[in-house]
């Protein structure tokens, strides 16, 4: 019984910690109109950070980028004090911030620039600032039926639409840009999560955090330097720097809304099994005595080099769920061909969290 009572407090202690952890952080990048990065002034990685009691609207929902952008303009290269309460579904930490003593979620509100957060059946702590703003039509309510995100985000496939929108938006000048390419997006199917192992993730997460601290900062100031000398339109250095910094903020955009989107997997939670799940690695053998081995991995992950397949294509479709001594018919451009299950295998160990 003590015991009981001692492991409880300590698990309510551990979460008020978690809840109450505070630091002051300079924002380096705004994803969108409730969520940025900040830089802990104490030291320490990048810190991804949504605001607490605000919903505003996706980069490629009505208001989306002027959402954004009144954001930035308040924050961007600003220090602001942050008070954690808790994390979301996507692991980024939900948080309160403070900049000059002024409370940015009821700035964003007040401004028509966000909702204030439904969530059962309350209409959220800013409330009394979203009704200022409907009254005086401001931003978001200058419509008289402004759609919700959630609303949006359940109507269009957020997936398929935001990270087309978000690729191709200019962060730098705040319009598209068509002169540079954005990334390709691979299709996700509707409805789909887009799954990848543990070291795919930490690939891409390491990729996002290296182009937000060490590549940005250096174009940033590659650019101020170039501002300096003088005549701007004949400046090759702050010519080339805009452009790359344009690049940049595209690929830490698409980055950040991919990794939202990114449901991880472990494939070693199937070692030892003889059926075909995500992460396993297959030898089949076709009825002409070719016999080949594929990995079944993330759509962002794949190395066709090193005979990794995508789990979304044709084959992995095909093999997902056999069992081994399976017969299967596989559809291929020249038409059906028959395949035989040979061996799964998966890693041994699981990936660490």
């Amino acid at each position: 019984m003590i015991k009981g009572i001692i492991l409880l407090f300590a698990v309510f202690m551990v979460g008020v910690s978690a809840a109450q952890e505070a630091f002051v952080g300079k924002v380096i990048f705004v994803s969108d109109g409730d969520t940025l990065w900040t830089r802990p002034v104490a030291g320490g990685p990048p810190r991804k950070l949504r605001i607490d009691g605000i919903d505003a609207p996706e980069l490629c929902q009505a208001g989306g980028a002027d959402s954004r952008d009144t954001l930035a303009a308040v924050v961007l290269n600003q220090r602001v004090e942050v008070t954690i309460r808790r994390h979301d579904d996507y692991g980024r930490a939900v948080a309160r911030l403070v900049l000059e003593k002024r409370d940015l979620g009821a700035h964003m509100v007040s401004t028509g620039s966000a909702w204030s957060y439904r969530w059962k059946g309350s209409r959220g702590p800013y409330l009394s600032e979203e009704i200022f703003a409907r009254q005086a039509r401001l931003g978001l309510f200058a419509d008289e039926l402004p759609e919700l995100p959630r609303n949006f985000r359940g109507a269009t496939g957020l997936a398929a639409h935001c990270l087309e929108a978000a690729m191709k938006y200019d962060l730098t000048n705040g319009k598209d840009d068509a002169e540079d390419d954005a990334p390709t997006l691979a299709p996700v199917p509707v409805g789909a999560r887009n799954y990848i192992t543990p070291a795919g993730y930490a690939r891409h997460r390491q990729e996002l955090l290296q182009l937000i601290d060490v590549e940005r900062p250096k174009v940033v100031e590659i650019v101020h330097w170039a501002a300096s000398n003088g005549d701007r339109s004949e400046n090759g250095d702050y010519i080339y720097g805009k452009k790359r910094l344009r690049e940049i903020d595209r690929r830490i955009r698409f980055m950040t809304q991919r990794l939202e989107l990114m449901a991880v997997v472990d494939p070693a939670v199937h070692h030892g099994s003889h059926q075909v799940f995500f992460g396993a690695t297959v030898d089949y053998l076709e009825m002409s005595g070719v016999e080949r081995t594929v990995t079944i991995l993330g759509i962002d992950e794949v190395d066709s080099a090193s005979a990794q397949v995508s789990w979304v294509s044709p084959i992995a479709r095909t093999l997902l769920k056999a069992h081994v001594g399976d017969f299967l018919r596989l559809l291929t451009p020249l038409g059906k061909i028959e395949i035989e299950v040979v061996d799964v295998r998966y890693p041994k160990t699981l990936a660490s969290t």
